[in-house]
C-alpha cells in the first residue's frame, strides 16, 4: 500500500504539472541592462561530455557542460585558473538534456555544470555526489578537469523535485555549496514525500547559504518557500507571470539573466550583478512579465 501511495503521488505530481512553456505570443524583455547583459550568451565556448564512470551513489553517470576558452584570468568565472561549479538536480522523470539550453548558458559564463542522470533526486544526495565527483576530477592528473575546479565556489541548482532536493541540501547546510537556486519547486506535500523537507521544518532551521527561489503565477503562484527560509543568509524570490512548470527546459529566456547574475555575484563576487539585488536595485523594476520580485539581506 505504501509503495502504491508513493507512485500515486508521483503520478499526480507529473500530471498536475504537464509540460508547458512561456505563453504563446508573450515576448520577454529584460528589466534593465544588468539582466540584459547576463541574458546574453557569455564569452566562453562550451563543451559537453559524459562522465566516463558513475558519478553518484546510485551508479548513475553525469552530463558535464564546461567552459573551453578564453583561458585568461580576467574572463568571467575564472579565478586563479579555476572555475566555479553548478551541480544540477533534475525534475521528476527528467534527464539533463531537457535543460540543455539553460545549462549550456551557465557554462558560457564560466561555470562548470555537472548534472547526474537521476530522475528522482530525493534528498539531494546524488547532487552532492556529483559535486564531489567533479572535485575529484579536478584533483586527478589524468582528468581534463585537473586544476580547473574551484571547490570553494559551488552552487546547487534544481527544478521541481530537483528544487526540493536543493532546498533539502540548503536546510541541512550541506558544506559543499555556497549558494542555492530552485525553479518551480515541488509543493509542500510532495517535497515532504520525495525529499524529506517541507516548509514547516525548513522555517525552523537556520541555513547559512544564500538561496534564490523562482516560481510563476500559472504554477505555484506564491512565495511560500521563500518566506520559509530562516537564518541570516541572503535570499531572493522571482514570480513570473506566464511561465509554465516546465518552461525552464524549452523556453529558458526569462530565467537566464538574473539566474546568471545571482551566480556571478555569489560565486564570483561580481559587483554589477550584486547591485541588481540590492535595495532599489534593477531586480525590483516593474516589468509586464513579472508579478513579484523580493529579496532580503542582499544589500551591498
Amino acid at each position: 500500500m505504501l509503495k502504491r501511495t508513493k507512485y500515486a503521488a508521483l503520478g499526480l505530481m507529473l500530471a498536475s504539472f504537464a509540460a508547458c512553456g512561456w505563453s504563446p505570443g508573450s515576448e520577454y524583455d529584460a528589466k534593465g541592462p544588468v539582466e540584459a547583459a547576463f541574458m546574453a550568451r557569455g564569452p566562453w565556448q562550451v563543451s559537453r561530455s559524459t562522465s566516463d564512470e558513475a558519478c553518484t551513489s546510485k551508479g548513475q553517470f553525469c552530463e558535464i557542460w564546461a567552459p573551453t576558452g578564453p583561458a585568461t584570468d580576467n574572463a568571467p568565472g575564472l579565478r586563479g585558473g579555476r572555475h566555479p561549479v553548478v551541480a544540477w538536480a533534475n525534475g521528476s522523470g527528467q534527464k539533463p538534456e531537457v535543460y540543455a539550453q539553460f545549462l549550456d548558458h551557465l557554462a558560457s559564463w564560466g561555470f562548470v555544470v555537472i548534472a547526474p542522470r537521476d530522475e528522482m533526486t530525493g534528498n539531494g544526495q546524488t547532487v552532492a555526489d556529483a559535486a564531489r565527483y567533479i572535485i575529484r576530477q579536478g584533483e586527478t592528473r589524468s582528468s581534463p578537469f585537473y586544476g580547473r575546479i574551484d571547490r570553494k565556489r559551488m552552487a546547487a541548482v534544481g527544478h521541481s523535485q530537483g528544487g526540493a532536493s536543493v532546498a533539502a541540501l540548503h536546510a541541512r547546510n550541506e558544506p559543499l555549496f555556497r549558494t542555492y537556486m530552485t525553479y518551480h519547486i515541488s509543493p509542500d506535500f510532495f517535497a515532504r514525500w520525495c525529499c524529506a523537507v517541507d516548509q514547516a521544518s525548513y522555517a525552523d532551521l537556520s541555513p547559512r547559504g544564500s538561496i534564490f527561489h523562482w516560481a510563476s503565477q500559472v504554477d505555484s503562484g506564491n512565495p511560500d518557500w521563500y518566506e520559509a527560509v530562516g537564518g541570516t543568509a541572503p535570499k531572493a524570490f522571482a514570480l513570473l507571470r506566464h511561465a509554465g512548470h516546465e518552461a525552464i527546459g524549452p523556453r529558458p529566456r526569462p530565467y537566464l539573466g538574473y539566474s546568471t547574475a545571482w551566480l556571478m555575484w555569489q560565486l564570483n563576487g561580481d559587483r554589477r550583478a550584486a547591485a541588481a539585488f540590492a535595495p532599489q536595485g534593477e531586480f525590483f523594476n516593474d516589468n509586464s512579465s513579472w508579478a513579484d520580485s523580493r529579496a532580503a539581506r542582499t544589500g551591498l
